[in-house]
Order: structure tokens, then C-alpha cells, then sequence
């Protein structure tokens, strides 16, 4: 990990403007091909590791910056919604168990996938009528990391689950 994160790896996906390297589509490509070609796991975990940068694109220069204080960090981020989000005034409240935050034990923040439902629980639809999800960046201290990874291939992927429960 601290050598991924001095090689800029986990960088290499946040744009330039946030003080990443933003690398091409295809340079990202070449560089996790030739990482998983050395070691899987290196390369599973330097795609992982590197997707917050995606993701901090989308958000306010100032919140990403305090999301992710340094670029060089690695991120965990889980594409299957596995919680909750209930808007409020200021975002959303959320909680649930999200299954294989790949680089969970070192990742500096977590962006999570999640679906809206209301103030009574119930899953809102988006404007296609499937159910609305929003993705929910949030820092390391409101994630619970759970040691559920036990397995004998790709141990080093640090795959858990992860679990947040309505943090403030």
C-alpha cells in the first residue's frame, strides 16, 4: 500500500484540478494491467484504491478536498448498494452493510452506493421509475470495518464488509 501511494497510483484517477495525476482512461488501464500481471491482488487493489478519484470529480472542489485531504490515499468504493439514504436538510441520513469494500483496511474514505427511501423507509423511484441510489462519499471515522474476509485466494485484498450506521 505505502508503495502504491508513493508511486502516485492512487492518485492517478483524481483530476488535476484536486492535485491528482489524471491519467487517461487508457494509462489507468496500463498501469493496473501491469500491477495485477506482477501480483492480482496489487492491481485489484490499485483499481479500487484509485476509483475515489473518480468519484471526488463529481463533488465541490472544498468537499472533496476534505473528503480526501490527500490524493495519494486510497479510497474503497462499492457500486452495489448495500444501505440507505434518507434525504434531510443537509444530505442524507445514512446507514446499512455494504459486501467486499475491496482495500476497506487501509482506505482513507468510502463512497458507498445507496438506496433512497423516505421518511418512512420506503425506496423512492427515480425519474425512470427503478428505484433511486445516490452515491455517499464518507470519511473513514463514520465506517465500520467488519473482518469478514477470510478466504484463500485474493486475501490481500482486504475485500470486508463495511458497515455505517446513520453517522451525524
Amino acid at each position: 500500500v505505502q508503495a502504491l501511494r508513493e508511486s502516485g497510483v492512487f492518485a492517478m484517477c483524481t483530476s488535476a484540478a484536486l492535485g491528482g495525476r489524471e491519467l487517461t482512461p487508457l494509462e489507468q488501464i496500463e498501469v493496473v494491467e501491469v500491477l495485477a500481471a506482477a501480483d492480482g491482488a496489487a492491481g485489484w487493489c490499485a483499481m479500487i484504491g484509485c476509483d475515489g478519484g473518480i468519484a471526488s470529480s463529481y463533488l465541490d472542489p472544498s468537499v472533496a478536498r476534505d473528503l480526501i485531504p490527500t490524493v495519494d490515499d486510497p479510497c474503497a468504493f462499492v457500486a452495489n448498494p448495500g444501505g440507505t439514504a434518507a434525504p434531510t436538510a443537509g444530505g442524507y441520513r445514512v446507514s446499512g452493510q455494504w459486501a467486499f469494500a475491496s482495500g476497506s483496511s487501509h482506505a482513507q474514505a468510502f463512497f458507498l452506493n445507496c438506496l433512497v427511501v423516505d421518511d418512512a423507509g420506503q425506496m423512492v423511484a427515480g425519474p425512470s421509475g427503478l428505484p433511486a441510489m445516490r452515491v455517499v462519499g464518507i470519511p473513514r471515522d463514520q465506517v465500520e470495518v467488519l473482518d469478514t474476509w477470510h478466504t484463500t485466494g485474493l486475501a490481500a485484498t482486504a475485500s470486508n464488509d463495511v458497515k455505517v450506521t446513520d453517522p451525524a
